[in-house]
């Protein structure tokens, strides 16, 4: 049993990373031709002057508001990686300024507050991409895990079936809702 257990476990892990992993790769062959060096502070990464200036020059141009959006993306992205969760809230912050219903800048943030243990603040990034978009299979299940972290295994399980309903037979919902469905029984064991 304690076998059975410990591969189910292995599983969940597995496919969160995965899900992390793949997030990462996007980000970085979206916006690779774009990266920037990363500030030391909040502080810096929002009064950055050559952020600035470009954007000062791009008013009206959407085509350099794009790159502006992109680089803003891979600082996010590098604060992220190296687990710099103020500054990539800043970044993340500040393209939401810009675009306030842009997904991936919603789910960043989200993965921001989640790994930085911020979670009712991930909720509602993950809610509003949720809300914005009723196919990202990412949100669905990240929040399932900010609810598995916080024990509401219940309520985890009701948000992989209402992304199961939205996405009628999407392989990794119903893979992380039949991982969850063993959670009760392995509290049990314990």
């Amino acid at each position: 049993m304690v076998s059975k257990k410990r591969k189910i476990w292995t599983s969940i892990f597995l496919l969160v990373l995965l899900i992390l992993i793949a997030g990462i790769f996007y980000f970085q062959f979206k916006y690779s031709k774009n990266k920037s060096q990363p500030g030391s502070s909040p502080q810096e990464v929002l009064s950055s002057p050559s952020e600035n200036s470009t954007q000062a020059q791009s008013s009206g141009n959407q085509s350099t508001q794009t790159i502006d959006l992109k680089k803003l993306f891979q600082k996010a992205l590098n604060f992220y990686q190296q687990k710099q969760y103020a500054n990539a809230e800043a970044v993340y912050k500040q393209i939401l300024n810009q675009e306030p219903n842009n997904l991936d800048a919603l789910l960043g943030l989200g993965n921001t507050y989640r790994d930085w243990k911020k979670y009712d603040l991930a909720i509602s990034q993950y809610e509003k991409v949720i809300s914005l978009d009723a196919h990202k299979i990412e949100a669905y299940i990240s929040l399932a895990q900010v609810y598995k972290n916080k024990n509401q295994i219940d309520k985890a399980k009701e948000i992989l079936n209402t992304g199961l309903k939205n996405n009628p037979g999407n392989a990794d919902l119903q893979n992380s809702l039949d991982i969850l469905e063993i959670e009760p029984s392995s509290a049990e064991g314990r």
